[in-house]
């Protein structure tokens, strides 16, 4: 099942009090809750929205999420194959504003009950952010609400047409060691670098 919510601080707080009342939409014995976190126009929404198979290319206008957007779907459970009747997880993308500015508000109801974190940087821009990133991001959201190791971080590019084109980009040097991930919704292998995604965000704390 899938469904995209489109929040300010009343929808969050109404999610997590049917949360819980045990009343979560997708009625499944696993789920995980995965903040997606990043700078402004960074592609957040791109990611989720293509994990919820809402998107299969890039949008031709940039569209500001304003607070956060829920997103759900369902995946197998990390490790099995994709081919596996084992365990389903019911996933929940929450996809947060980068104006941390207008929205910082907002973060204390998104990171309660969290159990991963995606973190978007757009390749482009990823060194010029990088003080951004570490002092404001995770500094102050994404490491007070999960461990690194619950920490996947991707650089995405909606402007590279092959991995050959795509921007020569580190993580800064003050954040935790950990793999970056190269993506894109305009080439096959962008694509498959997105699909790996929760599975790396998930850590050990799903229930």
């Amino acid at each position: 099942m899938l469904r995209s919510l489109v929040g300010s601080e009343m929808c969050i707080r109404d999610r997590y009090q049917r949360r819980v009342r045990g009343e979560a939409s997708l009625a499944m014995s696993l789920r995980a809750k995965i903040m997606v976190v990043g700078p402004k126009q960074s592609g957040k929404s791109a990611i989720s929205d293509f994990l919820a198979t809402q998107r299969e290319s890039p949008k031709e206008s940039y569209d500001p999420t304003a607070g956060v957007r829920i997103q759900e779907f369902e995946m197998n459970a990390p490790g099995k194959s994709p081919h596996s009747e084992g365990p389903r997880i019911g996933v929940e993308l929450w996809d947060v504003s980068g104006d941390f500015v207008k929205y910082q508000q907002t973060w204390p109801a998104i990171q309660v009950d969290c159990d991963g974190c995606l973190f978007v940087a757009e390749a482009e821009t990823l060194q010029s952010k990088s003080t951004e990133i570490s002092d404001k991001w995770f500094r102050e959201l994404v490491l007070q609400t999960v461990n690194p190791g619950q920490v996947t971080i991707c650089a995405h590019s909606a402007s590279a047409t092959d991995r050959n084109q795509f921007p020569d980009c580190r993580l800064p040097s003050e954040l935790p060691d950990m793999t970056l991930y190269k993506t894109s919704l305009n080439y096959p292998e962008g694509k498959q670098g997105i699909q790996v995604l929760p599975c790396c965000s998930f850590g050990s704390s799903s229930t």
